[in-house]
């Protein structure tokens, strides 16, 4: 007769998370965002700052301009961290610890001007970053610990 072992629970097993996946997922969301900010730079600019009230013609272009720019940024970024995935090691650890800081900046700018101005980062793009820097610690840990 054959029994099944049971599972336990343990409490002390570390997560991990493996670069080439982080950097797949964070990869792959900055080139839709940067797709995203392209192709819906109008109607993010007047959503973003409709606090100000009815905004001027030019306001709505040059708000377009600046997310369209914007969106070459996160699609290159995209691109540099889906070509960054199989690194490993040191280098994989510095990489990562770059992005900590590029995400954490951005978080931080959305969060100061959402406190202090009538524009309002969104609730979900607030919730991305922070799971980003969630993924990207572990990340680090587990390369570290490989290390």
């Amino acid at each position: 007769m054959h029994h099944k072992k049971e599972k336990l629970y343990q409490p002390n097993k570390t997560i991990t998370m493996k670069t080439k996946t982080t950097l797949t997922i964070l990869g792959s969301f900055f080139l839709l965002e940067g797709l995203g900010f392209f192709i819906g730079a109008e109607f993010i600019t007047k959503d973003a700052f409709s606090g100000f009230g009815d905004l001027s013609r030019t306001a709505i272009e040059v708000g377009t301009i600046l997310h369209q720019a914007m969106a070459s940024i996160l699609f290159g970024l995209g691109i540099l961290t889906i070509a960054c995935r199989t690194i490993s090691g040191k280098d994989a650890i510095n990489f990562l610890q770059g992005m900590i800081a590029l995400n954490t900046t951005v978080l931080a700018v959305a969060l100061y001007s959402s406190a202090t101005t009538k524009a309002q980062a969104p609730i979900p793009v607030i919730v991305l970053f922070v799971t980003f820097l969630v993924l990207l610690f572990l990340s680090v840990r587990t390369e570290r610990a490989q290390a």
